[in-house]
């Protein structure tokens, strides 16, 4: 008989034969990506799972617990992630992992729960309410390159053909040097844009769980030497995910960005992978849905559910009144000082 268990994926085997299994797992389910996570910012991980008396594992409510001041004491599945929902195998009730979930939260007098993604778990019925804030975007890539190509809107092909032309060219790279060189132009990206940039060693971590081990890759888009734009992407089973992109603004006429896209759909051709995920994108974020819908993708909605409804509402304003605060604070902050800045403020944020 299957029983309630709260495990830490990084030290579970059952965990990594899991979400190998699920044809809905993704990158964000790992026991790579938590690391990250939790060694990065110190988050609590709490992977709520139904196991059976020999360890294997049936379904699960994956969890970080984030403590903070200024956002509040909540469970979140998963800070800094697009999606991370329940997985379960067929015909598994999740009924008694939600309900476990709510128990925990209400002995704790957290704030509020947040699932991240579509759910076949039954979430509403136990109070929980949709958010639709997101829209995923999806770049099918089993299909001919040339016929993939030929479904781009025409200003995407213009701005490849640019970049080729104006001499910008792209490499994937694995080096310590290259990551270094993509950070400081993430924080300078960050800071055009008010925003923080992670702390240093959030990249360092993804270098080494994930770049290192052929399952990360950087994109590199330079001008004769000098780095003018740069991806990072995660890969897990048949999925490429398109997750940070930094870029110099004084050589976005040259597209670089277009460049970094077409190279990121044939490098996920080349390693086998049926689609290309561009990220989720704010429902009222037209320039930047507009930019992910050039590329052949599928929009998708991407439902977030809170409990309780109330909490869930404010949630969103929360962070967003948080980033405005903070938006003043990195204009101020001397440039040296920024990835210290990250540090001691974007775990609140997750």
């Amino acid at each position: 008989m299957a029983t309630v268990q709260v495990i830490d994926p990084r030290s579970s085997p059952a965990w990594g034969e899991f979400v190998a299994s699920h044809p809905d797992a993704t990158v964000f389910h790992t026991a790579a990506w938590a690391g990250v996570l939790c060694e990065t910012y110190g988050y609590r991980p709490r992977y709520y799972v139904l196991a059976g008396a020999s360890g294997e594992i049936a379904a699960a409510l994956p969890m970080m617990l984030v403590s903070s001041r200024l956002t509040g004491r909540r469970l979140v599945g998963l800070p800094f992630s697009d999606l991370c929902p329940p997985l379960a195998h067929h015909g598994v009730d999740t009924g008694a992992l939600v309900g476990a979930v709510l128990r925990d939260a209400a002995a704790g007098r957290l704030s509020y729960v947040e699932v991240r993604g579509p759910s076949t778990s039954p979430l509403e019925e136990h109070g929980f309410k949709s958010a639709p804030w997101f829209f995923r975007y999806l770049v099918p890539l089993d299909v001919p390159l040339n016929e993939l190509e030929a479904r781009f809107h025409s200003s995407a092909r213009r701005g490849i053909r640019k970049a080729e032309k104006g001499g910008v060219s792209v490499r994937c790279t694995g080096s310590a040097e290259d990551l270094r060189r993509f950070y400081e132009l993430h924080m300078e990206t960050r800071r055009g844009h008010g925003l923080m940039p992670q702390p240093r060693r959030f990249f360092e971590r993804i270098h080494a769980d994930f770049i290192a081990r052929g399952e990360g890759f950087l994109l590199v888009a330079e001008d004769d030497g000098r780095l003018i734009a740069g991806d990072v992407l995660l890969r897990h089973a048949g999925t490429l995910v398109y997750k940070f992109n930094a870029s110099d603004e004084r050589f976005l006429e040259r597209r670089p960005n277009n460049a970094l896209m077409w190279e990121a759909v044939q490098l996920g051709q080349r390693l086998g992978c049926a689609q290309l995920d561009l990220g989720r994108c704010e429902t009222d974020n037209e320039g930047l849905r507009r930019f992910k819908l050039l590329w052949a993708s599928e929009e998708v909605a991407l439902p977030y559910y809170f409990y309780p409804e109330v909490k869930g509402a404010t949630a969103m304003s929360q962070k967003r009144f948080a980033n405005t605060l903070l938006a003043a604070a990195v204009r101020f902050t001397p440039r040296p000082l920024l990835p210290r800045l990250g540090s001691l403020t974007y775990r609140h944020l997750g």
